[in-house]
């Protein structure tokens, strides 16, 4: 057998599952070490896509497939649109959401906008004779 191409430590399990455990780690940075460690996939640009759009499109549908019928699960877009509606929901801007989401168009970024009553009573309430916030 031709000898190994890499000196690199063999980390143990427990120092491998600690490490996407830890806590102060955020998840998106933690995704693709557990995604390299699961596949045993290389980290190098290697010119091979390990997982295509049409793969995770089909996993997604397969594990969010109403009565396990095929496409009747979510598809790729709608993660974007739930997170775009989620930040909407929590309060972020127009400028905000279209500054993640990449939207050129605020026409394309208002369907995600549903102001609560109380949060248009606050932007009201600037306006108010006497208000010290301004």
């Amino acid at each position: 057998m031709p000898p190994p191409d890499s000196q690199a430590p063999a980390r143990s399990k427990t120092a491998v599952d600690r490490l996407i455990a830890r806590r102060d780690v955020h998840f998106r940075e933690k995704t693709p070490w557990r995604m390299l460690y699961e596949t045993v996939a290389r980290s190098e640009d290697t010119g091979v896509v390990r997982l295509s759009y049409g793969q995770a499109r089909a996993l997604l549908d397969a594990h969010t497939a109403v009565g396990g019928v095929p496409g009747a699960g979510w598809d790729l877009h709608e993660c974007r649109h739930a997170s775009l509606t989620h930040l909407g929901e929590a309060g972020a801007s127009l400028v905000m959401l279209m500054a993640k989401s990449r939207h050129k168009k605020p026409e394309n970024v208002r369907k995600y906008l549903h102001p609560s009553a109380e949060s248009i009573a606050e932007v009201t309430s600037l306006l108010a004779p006497g208000d010290s916030r301004r």
